[in-house]
């Protein structure tokens, strides 16, 4: 293998014989390079044999002898315990382009993420101190990010290369020794042993950071210089793209149907949800992994959602594509769930958003007023009197303790709520509609039997008897 011409014309003559001790302790080409400032990003990309035979006619040249073959294949480097090789070899790089290739995601820009093991830190550190070298070596993270990023842009389909992106690579480098020699820095042993019930990681890489900027005299208890390593690091790559959002409005127009799956002690109920019946049509539209249903508040299962429908906000896990071509796709999406789900669920308004959404979604379901209807039998006539009363409710403060029904779920509290209008129409005697405004989060059910005293005022002390509610539906979320 011939020596690369311009890398041998970059490595400094000046600096050699701190350069070759490095090399002496075991020390990778690619490292020696970090140490003399190279900063041309194509020669760490370099296979690694002409890498080797590059130093070698360097070292020649400087007097020292040449090898007559071409060196048994090098240990693991004492300094970045073969995080280059791992990631740059012939092969390992090969898998990490197939892996690329094959992830199938649609996309114009991509971000690199690398994690290292901080034992990296402590044996650069330890081997500056043991040569002396006069300068720190450009950052091991710096520098595969130069080598990956255009192996992998063309991976990607000439993807892009940009510090925040939805899809990510992530590149997890793992040593066996990392957390012993971590243990190794004075004020690391010292933190971690003062909080041993915290159970803190040992091998966190930006602790190590600082332990190391504050070290003022190399201590007794790290070697210098570092031992040879007999395992190099493993490597793990993860590709995933943050969560694509959707959004919304949803009817529902059956009772019997719950907001999201229901499971009662492990068992399902109900064959299906309003989560499922949206969720299930627009997954492989994106060909995400799986979806999370987000809504502004909910409504029970025998209720129905009416009126301008239930905000939802769609959460699509690794989506391999992140946006559809055109508003016309998301329409046809539309209508397939509610071709799908005629006479059961409907949306409207389906349209891609981003994650700002959810502090809309939580503010409705914090704050908005939300209009019921209900049908409700009481014990006593309905006489005039009795209707006036209700249809005279003005922003009326009722104190509610949570309900029996969810106390399983929810903690035991009396929340302040409000009925903001009532409206009555009488049916018969003993049977009204009631239209109702209230504040969100009302207990509608609760405001109207009582539950057994837990809210105050209700419907059956404001008129003196009994009063039960028979059907209930959501008509308006006021904006």
């Amino acid at each position: 293998m011939a020596a690369n011409a311009t890398l041998l014309g970059l490595l400094p003559a000046g600096s050699f014989e701190k350069l070759h001790a490095l090399k002496s302790l075991g020390v990778c080409v690619r490292c020696i390079l970090r140490y003399a400032a190279v900063t041309d990003h194509e020669l760490y990309s370099l296979d690694s044999a002409e890498l080797s035979a590059t130093w070698d006619t360097f070292s020649a040249a400087q007097g020292q002898p040449v090898p007559d073959a071409p060196a048994a294949i090098a240990g693991v480097c004492t300094c970045c315990l073969d995080v280059f090789e791992g990631a740059l070899g012939a092969s390992n790089r090969a898998d990490l382009v197939a892996k690329a290739k094959d992830c199938g995601y649609a996309t114009t820009t991509f971000m690199i993420a690398i994690q290292i093991p901080s034992a990296t830190l402590i044996r650069q550190h330890s081997l500056s101190h043991h040569v002396k070298f006069p300068s720190t070596p450009i950052d091991l993270k710096e520098v595969l990010k130069w080598c990956l990023t255009p192996i992998l842009a063309t991976a990607l389909n000439n993807a892009t290369y940009v510090a925040t992106s939805d899809v990510s690579i992530h590149l997890h480098f793992q040593h066996e020794l990392s957390e012993q020699e971590a243990m190794q820095v004075p004020t690391i042993r010292d933190t971690i042993m003062q909080n041993k019930r915290r159970k803190l990681e040992i091998d966190a890489f930006g602790a190590v950071t600082r332990a190391l900027q504050s070290m003022h005299d190399f201590p007794s208890t790290m070697p210098c210089p570092p031992t040879v390593a007999k395992t190099p690091c493993s490597l793990t790559v993860k590709m995933e793209r943050a969560p694509t959002y959707v959004a919304g409005r949803y009817l529902k127009y059956q009772r019997g149907l719950s907001q999201t799956p229901w499971v009662l002690d492990g068992e399902r109920l109900g064959e299906s949800s309003v989560e499922e019946a949206i969720g299930d049509i627009v997954l492989p539209h994106f060909h995400a992994k799986s979806y999370k249903f987000h809504t502004a508040g909910r409504e029970d299962v025998d209720v129905r959602m009416l009126g301008n429908g239930r905000p939802f906000i769609l959460e699509l896990i690794d989506a391999k594509v992140a946006a559809l071509p055109s508003p016309a796709h998301y329409e046809r999406i539309q209508a397939e769930v509610n071709e799908t789900n005629a006479d059961r669920v409907e949306i409207r308004g389906f349209q891609l958003t981003d994650k700002k959404r959810f502090s809309v979604l939580q503010a409705g379901a914090d704050s908005k007023r939300k209009t019921y209807c209900c049908v409700v039998w009481v014990a006593e006539k309905l006489t005039p009197d009795r209707v006036a009363t209700l249809n005279s409710i003005s922003d009326l403060a009722v104190a509610q303790k949570t309900p029996v029904r969810v106390l399983h779920r929810r903690t035991l509290l009396t929340r302040p709520k409000v009925i903001h209008s009532a409206n009555v129409t009488v049916l018969n005697d003993h049977y009204m509609l009631l239209r109702l405004t209230t504040s969100a989060g009302t207990y509608v059910k609760e405001f109207v039997h009582g539950d057994l005293g837990r809210t105050l005022p209700n419907v059956s002390t404001l008129l003196g008897c009994d009063a039960d509610i028979l059907q209930l539906d959501v008509e308006d979320l006021v904006e």
